[in-house]
C-alpha cells in the first residue's frame, strides 16, 4: 500500500462545510422536535388539570389577569 496525502483543495473544504450544515440542520430539527413533544405534553397536562378540577379555559384565562384588588 501506498502512503498518499489526504486529499485537499476547494472541492474537499466544500464538502465538509456541506456535512456541517447538514449536522446543524439535523440538530435543529431534533431539537424542535422535542420542544413540541414537551409543548404537547405539558398540554395534555393542562387539559388532565382543567378536567380534575372542573375548571373551563376561559375561566383560568379570566382568572389570572385579574388585578391585585379584583382577587
Amino acid at each position: 500500500m501506498e502512503n498518499r496525502p489526504a486529499p485537499s483543495g476547494p472541492g474537499v473544504a466544500a464538502g465538509i462545510r456541506r456535512i456541517g450544515r447538514l449536522a446543524g440542520a439535523w440538530a435543529r430539527f431534533v431539537h424542535r422536535l422535542r420542544c413540541h413533544r414537551q409543548r404537547l405534553h405539558l398540554a395534555e397536562m393542562d387539559e388532565r388539570m382543567l378536567r380534575d378540577i372542573g375548571a373551563s379555559r376561559s375561566t383560568v384565562w379570566h382568572e389570572q389577569r385579574k388585578w391585585w384588588w379584583q382577587l
